[in-house]
C-alpha cells in the first residue's frame, strides 16, 4: 500500500473524492426537483377536492369567435343603414308650418327630439330635429317639402352599420360565454379567496355586458328610426321696416313711444324718491329739532 511520508495512505483520499463526487450530484438532483416543483401553478383548494380553478389571468381571457362574418354575403335586408335628412326651407308663417310638421310626423308614429327658435330684425329661424320610422321616411320628407313656398335644400345621409352590429354582437355572445363560465365556476368554489375574486370579475364582465347590450339596443333604434333635421327661416317683410312706412302711422308711432318714454321717465323718478325717502325722513327730523331749539333759546332770552 503507497502512503505518503509522515500521511494517511493514498487511497483513503481516493475514496474521499469519490464520496464527496457522489454527495454532489444528489444535491444538485434534490434542488432541481425542488425548483420544478415551485414552477407548477398553485389552484385554489377545496373542501370537497378534486376542483382547480383557473388563475385570474385565465379568468378574465374572454374567448373570441373563430368564425369571421362574410358581410359580402349579406343581403339587402340583413344590412342595418341609418339614414338622415337635412332641410332647409323658407316659410310664409313659422309657427303654422312647424305645427303642421309636428302633425305629420305624430301621425306616422315618429316623434320630436329637438327644437330651438331665434328671432332677428329681419327674419324668424328654427331648427327641429324628428325621428320617424324608416318605413315612411320617404312619405315624410316628400309631405315635408311640400310646406315650404319654395324648393327646400336637401341633403340626405345613410349609413352601413352592419359591421359594427356584428362586431358588437360577437362580443357580446362572448361575454355571456364569459359569464356562464365564472358563475359555474363561483358555484362550485368554496374557498373565500376564490369567490371573491371570481365575483369582482364576474362584476366587470357583466358591465361590459350592459355596455354593449346598451349600444346594440341605441343602434337598432337609429335603424328602425330615421333622423330629420329641418331648419325653417321665415323672413321679415320689408313693408315693416318703420321707415317705409306712412307718415300718419309713423306719427302714430312716435306719439306713443314718447309716452312710452315719459312713463319710463316717471318710473324712474319715483324709484329715485323712493332710495331718497330715508334721507328725506331723517333731514326733516333733523330740521325740526334744530327749529325747536331755536325757538326755545329765543323765547328764553326774551
Amino acid at each position: 500500500m503507497h502512503q505518503r511520508k509522515g500521511g494517511l495512505p493514498i487511497s483513503y483520499y481516493k475514496r474521499l473524492f469519490i464520496y464527496l463526487f457522489a454527495a454532489s450530484l444528489l444535491l444538485l438532483t434534490a434542488c432541481s426537483s425542488d425548483e420544478e416543483k415551485s414552477a407548477i401553478p398553485m389552484s385554489y383548494p377545496s373542501q370537497g377536492g378534486g376542483m382547480e380553478m383557473a388563475t385570474s389571468k385565465s379568468l378574465q381571457q374572454t374567448p373570441k369567435p373563430n368564425k369571421k362574418v362574410d358581410l359580402s354575403k349579406a343581403t339587402p335586408q340583413d344590412r342595418k343603414i341609418t339614414y338622415t335628412a337635412s332641410l332647409k326651407m323658407k316659410v310664409q308663417d313659422y309657427r303654422s308650418t312647424k305645427a303642421k310638421m309636428e302633425s305629420l310626423v305624430t301621425k306616422a308614429q315618429g316623434y320630436l327630439v329637438n327644437s330651438n327658435e331665434h328671432k332677428s330684425e329681419d327674419q324668424f329661424e328654427g331648427n327641429l330635429t324628428f325621428r320617424v320610422p324608416q318605413n315612411e321616411f320617404k312619405s315624410v320628407l316628400n309631405e315635408l317639402q311640400s310646406l315650404g313656398k319654395e324648393s327646400p335644400e336637401i341633403d340626405i345621409n345613410g349609413q352601413d352599420i352592419t359591421e359594427e352590429m356584428v362586431d358588437l354582437e360577437a362580443r357580446l355572445k362572448a361575454k355571456k360565454a364569459t359569464e356562464t363560465r365564472l358563475l359555474a365556476l363561483l358555484n362550485q368554489a368554496n374557498d373565500s379567496r376564490a369567490t371573491l375574486e371570481i365575483s369582482q370579475q364576474l362584476d366587470e364582465v357583466q358591465g361590459s355586458i350592459e355596455e354593449l347590450q346598451g349600444r346594440i339596443n341605441y343602434l337598432n333604434h337609429r335603424v328602425d328610426y330615421s333622423e330629420l333635421n329641418i331648419q325653417l327661416t321665415q323672413p321679415f317683410s320689408s313693408s315693416k321696416d318703420p321707415d317705409q312706412s306712412p307718415l300718419f302711422q309713423r306719427v302714430i308711432t312716435a306719439f306713443f313711444d314718447s309716452i312710452d318714454t315719459l312713463i319710463f321717465a316717471g318710473k324712474n323718478i319715483l324709484v329715485f324718491l323712493a332710495r331718497l325717502l330715508p334721507v328725506i325722513v331723517i333731514l326733516l327730523v333733523v330740521g325740526y329739532c334744530v327749529f325747536w331749539f331755536a325757538r326755545w333759546r329765543k323765547k328764553r332770552k326774551v
